[in-house]
């Protein structure tokens, strides 16, 4: 099992409920500051805002404020062998492919759970083993928007994997990259992966989950060798 300690469902569904109530007093937030202030531009997935009146501890304060049409989901894929899966995503504004975790919007009428399915086979086609758990959110830029990742780690299959089905925007190389925790670690820091929700979710898996995982590994390699003539390992 993923994680530094058994999980009930209970306090899985805790977490997922967690999730659906944010996302949605997110949604009904957004809705409000749309009704407010002035609108400066307005694409296809954000809104900028200008005059944009918020109470704040030091009184009412007037800003702009940027509106993504939905947050994000970013997923950890964990293979058998325990190592991170990622995909080749071109990235058009700065000119190049960048190393990532499958990720990407919520759809309406989804619940983020639901989006973290659809993605981890959209983006890069992993087959699945059980749900997704959800983990943690985090707000890309809470200083200027409303726009939250709600991270999942999910357990796939090292040699099943489904077919690649992208949206007319995205531009991913069929290849899937696998990395150990280390190995995606040192990525960071020699510079391989630049993308920031990717090392986000990295390194809180690195630090929550990566000792547990190796433990899980070597007792399983252990108790392959035992009772067959072989040395046990370790």
């Amino acid at each position: 099992m993923i994680g530094r300690a058994p999980v009930s469902r209970a306090m899985q569904q805790d977490m997922e409920g967690r999730f659906i109530s944010h996302h949605m007093l997110t949604q009904a937030f957004q809705d409000i500051l749309r009704r407010q202030g002035e609108e400066v531009y307005s694409g296809r997935y954000i809104e900028l805002r200008d005059n944009v009146t918020f109470d704040t501890p030091k009184g009412p304060k007037t800003r702009e404020v940027i509106i993504r049409d939905t947050s994000g989901v970013i997923v950890i894929p964990i293979d058998d062998n325990g190592r991170m899966l990622f995909v080749l995503q071109y990235r058009e504004p700065v000119g190049s492919s960048s190393l990532e975790l499958p990720g990407g919007g919520i759809l309406a009428g989804e619940t983020p759970q639901d989006a973290a399915i659809r993605e981890s086979a959209e983006e890069g086609g992993f087959a699945a083993i059980g749900e997704p758990r959800a983990e943690f959110l985090s707000y890309t830029a809470p200083y200027s928007s409303t726009d939250t990742n709600y991270y999942f780690t999910l357990r796939v299959s090292a040699t099943a994997k489904q077919e690649q089905r992208l949206d007319e925007s995205e531009i991913i190389d069929g290849r899937v990259i696998t990395l150990s925790v280390d190995e995606a670690v040192r990525a960071i820091r020699d510079g391989e992966i630049t993308h920031g929700p990717t090392i986000q979710g990295v390194l809180w898996y690195a630090v929550n989950h990566a000792s547990e995982e190796r433990d899980s590994l070597d007792r399983s390699a252990k108790d392959a060798h035992r009772g067959d003539g072989l040395v046990p390992y370790g």
